[in-house]
């Protein structure tokens, strides 16, 4: 009799000849194995082939059944055909990132673990034949059976990739934001979640609890020493001795531009050196997160409720928040552009006005910020009223109610983006001439550098208060910045809207600033 495997013979037995040594290797009778046997077995159809091996002896067997599982052939003692008991596993890591841990865990027994290498993969040896899994953190894990004396090769992908397109020549904010299946050449998780809408307990939608965002919390407290607000919807005011602050924890970033399309998007480990953490990091030094407050500096520069101060030049905000101690600053523009890619991820636009809240952008003065109760974990609060104060992850007033000094950029004499990484100044800066218009501009934003070092920099300004960015632009040489919009601005408002204009020395009534802590 003749057994059959999927169109290949293997060595003729009958019943009598079950302590055959030498049918298969196990590496071949387990890869036929995996094939329907169409054979005819004492005049019965096997439709499956299961084997197992004694560890001890070397030896193995295999049983043949039919489709109701039942045995109706074994084939015992079949040798292994290798001297090793063991066998290699290659783990390729999806964007080959370097330096990631992965380990190897056996359904019995002790884990091993082994570190990507320059072209991110992982090289395990000697592990014992049988059911391995093999997880890294971010990745998709995967479960492989070993066959000693097998070289495997696998891919984990990543699973924390989240970013967003923007079709730079679609004027619809709402329909110029998609989901693209892939971003960068990686799975895009975004793919499929339903955006964010409004500020009501469901405003997340399909992004509640993604990781990107649990990590992002209230906290109050000063110095290094800061706790987390336990009822996340209840109103918190702080003290002249207690910030209210929102920490955010941050991922890398990458963003591009080919001129169709900006692509962006987040990603839980650096992948290479195009994926960068500015926002949470001083110069070279990541932190990995910052903080934020929750509400515009007071008169002693701290984060609570209160009066915002106003009349306060760049020059004097930042040695005023600094004053505080180390690893406080003003609010910094790589963590304004943080934030507002955030903001774009989540309610899939360009206009958050509309997609989120007006903000207080219809009043006749700078208002007092009051302790906000939120009606959802998330801190989102606003509407499309222009006399009511908005929130975004419990940061007051990101836009509206008065413009806010960013640090860390300004305009070089050509009106070209320079930015620092490190703490703000208004005379050192890592980067330049990152791009720019070709000369002063005002106006809506209708395109943007769109890159990872200058984030959405304003380069032309000929839209309207529905189309493209939606927010207001003014780009003029030499100058500092100010973001988010005032009591009276309008449309001109939202995360968006950047304006250099400013010397280090000028004040206004309506622009005042934020405190921020990196440590």
């Amino acid at each position: 009799m003749s057994l059959f495997f999927g169109g290949e013979h293997v060595k003729g037995m009958t019943n009598a000849q079950k302590d055959t040594s030498d049918l298969a290797t196990s590496a071949e009778v387990a890869k036929k194995a995996d094939k329907t046997a169409l054979d005819v077995v004492d005049n019965k159809v096997c439709t499956q082939g299961v084997y197992s091996e004694d560890e001890v002896s070397g030896k193995g067997k295999i049983e043949f059944k039919n489709a109701d599982n039942v045995t109706l052939f074994t084939v015992t003692g079949i040798s292994g055909g290798s001297s090793s008991s063991t066998a290699n596993v290659a783990v390729t890591l999806e964007g080959k990132v370097s330096g990631v841990t992965v380990t190897a865990t056996p359904a019995v027994g002790t884990a091993k673990t082994a570190v990507s290498n320059s072209s991110g993969v992982a090289i395990f040896t000697n592990l014992a034949q049988g059911a391995w899994t093999f997880s890294a953190d971010y990745y998709n894990s995967h479960e492989e059976s070993l066959i000693r004396g097998s070289q495997t090769s696998i891919t984990l992908g990543l699973k924390a990739i989240y970013g967003f397109r923007i079709a730079v020549s679609t004027i619809d904010p709402s329909e110029r934001v998609t989901y693209p299946d892939t971003i960068f050449g990686l799975t895009n998780s975004s793919k499929g979640k339903m955006p964010a809408s409004g500020t009501g307990a469901n405003c997340m939608n399909g992004w509640a609890g993604c990781e990107l965002i649990s990590g992002i919390k209230r906290q109050v407290g000063s110095g290094s020493t800061y706790t987390d607000v336990a009822n996340k919807k209840s109103a918190v005011a702080g003290s002249s001795s207690q910030n209210v602050m929102t920490y955010v924890p941050t991922w890398y970033m990458k963003m591009t531009n080919d001129g169709t399309n900006i692509d962006c998007a987040f990603s839980a480990i650096k992948i290479n050196d195009d994926w960068k953490d500015y926002a949470g990091s001083v110069g070279n030094d990541r932190k990995g997160h910052f903080r934020v407050g929750c509400y515009t500096c007071k008169s002693d520069f701290r984060s609570y409720s209160g009066s915002p101060k106003v009349n306060t030049s760049i020059s004097d905000f930042i040695p005023g928040c600094k004053a505080l101690g180390t690893g406080y600053d003003i609010m910094t523009w790589y963590q304004w552009t943080y934030l507002t890619a955030l903001a774009v991820l989540l309610y899939k636009s360009t206009n958050l006005q509309a997609a989120m809240a007006q903000g207080y952008v219809g009043g006749s003065s700078v208002q007092s910020e009051t302790a906000l109760t939120f009606s959802n974990d998330y801190g989102m609060a606003g509407s499309t009223s222009t006399t009511q104060q908005m929130a975004f992850f419990w940061i007051q007033n990101l836009w509206g109610n008065m413009y806010q000094f960013v640090g860390g950029a300004m305009t070089d004499p050509l009106c070209k983006l320079m930015t620092s990484t490190g703490y703000s100044s208004v005379f050192d800066f890592d980067k330049e001439s990152l791009g720019g218009p070709a000369g002063n501009i005002s106006s809506y934003i209708s395109k943007v550098v769109g890159t990872t070092d200058a984030g959405f920099f304003p380069v032309e300004c000929s839209g309207a208060a529905t189309t493209y960015f939606a927010d207001y632009g003014l780009v003029s040489a030499s100058s500092f910045p100010d973001v988010g919009g005032s009591y009276n601005g309008g449309d001109v408002a939202g995360p968006f809207r950047a304006g250099f204009y400013y010397s280090a020395t000028d004040t206004y009534a309506s622009v005042g600033s934020r405190l921020s802590y990196r440590l």
